[in-house]
């Protein structure tokens, strides 16, 4: 009785949560998605995308926590991305960007940390190619929304040409030619791979292609974090990204539900917000560890 009745509680809460959100929906996203919306957290719950889809698969608890509870991430792996990303979207861009993080940016003495002497290395990098300046043309921060298996999505493309049929997303990563160890598949992958970067090009591509009715292909333009950065384009050429359609479909009812309150999350076990609110009751044999 006494587990029904917490059941019950729960799905009340879920469902009156439910209800303030789509008040709190229609009241801010009347507008279609813009600059100035598109990372509220109303927004993240009318859409799917595919930062929110990766963070389910990785961890529905930690991801669910985040999305009832939004806090603005300021970890310095992705203020490092965005500052050498605000670069090519423009001047202003840019210059509000350093404005607004400056406390971020700079350390003692008003000078960058090291980091950030880093990405200004990389965006030098970038700055200087000059097969990516001649390619790389065409609206910045593009947003895109689409329905993908009945669940409205949105994006954002660094830089989209129509009239060509080709959207770039740029990349940072620690080198572009190592490759990563995936613990569940055990095998090393590269880092677009590790990093699903290929789920994201795939629901890009699909969002385009229902908006402007032709095909679209994706480019990657990735530039390393070492203290001489690394350079390339990379393409998909050869690459079947109905593969990343099908984990979506095998995998979004079961997040919608979780969102929605009709399925519990699973615990990955070793994320941070995991490892924050552990409570073992067990105890286990040094050779288990």
């Amino acid at each position: 009785m006494q587990q029904t009745t917490l059941e019950n509680l729960k799905q009340s809460q879920n469902l009156k949560l439910l209800s303030q959100l789509s008040k709190t929906t229609q009241k801010k996203l009347k507008e279609p998605l813009n600059s100035q919306n598109y990372y509220d957290n109303t927004a993240d719950w009318r859409y799917m995308s595919p930062t929110l889809f990766k963070r389910f698969m990785t961890c529905e608890f930690s991801a669910l926590h985040a999305l009832e509870n939004p806090t603005e991430n300021n970890a310095e792996a992705l203020v490092v991305g965005n500052y050498v990303h605000s670069y090519f979207e423009s001047v202003k861009a840019h210059a509000t960007f350093v404005k607004d993080h400056e406390q971020i940016i700079n350390g003692r003495g008003g000078k960058p940390k090291a980091a950030f002497v880093k990405a200004q290395k990389m965006i030098d990098r970038l700055d200087n190619w000059h097969a990516f300046k001649a390619a790389y043309k065409g609206k910045k921060e593009a947003i895109v929304t689409g329905n993908i298996f009945g669940v409205d999505w949105k994006g954002k493309i660094d830089c989209l040409n129509v009239e060509a049929g080709i959207f770039f997303d740029i990349k940072t990563t620690r080198s572009i030619h190592d490759h990563i160890w995936n613990e569940e598949t055990r095998t090393k992958e590269n880092f677009v791979v590790r990093y699903n970067y290929t789920l994201q090009m795939a629901a890009y591509k699909t969002m385009l292609e229902q908006m402007y009715g032709q095909e679209f292909t994706p480019v990657i333009v990735a530039v390393s974090k070492e203290d001489h950065p690394d350079i390339q384009m990379i393409s998909f050429d050869g690459y079947d990204f109905e593969q990343d359609l099908q984990l979506i479909k095998d995998n979004q009812e079961h997040i919608m539900n979780v969102i929605y309150g009709k399925a519990e999350p699973f615990k990955c076990g070793h994320c941070d917000y995991c490892k924050d609110t552990k409570q073992p009751t067990d105890v286990i044999s040094v050779l288990d560890l």
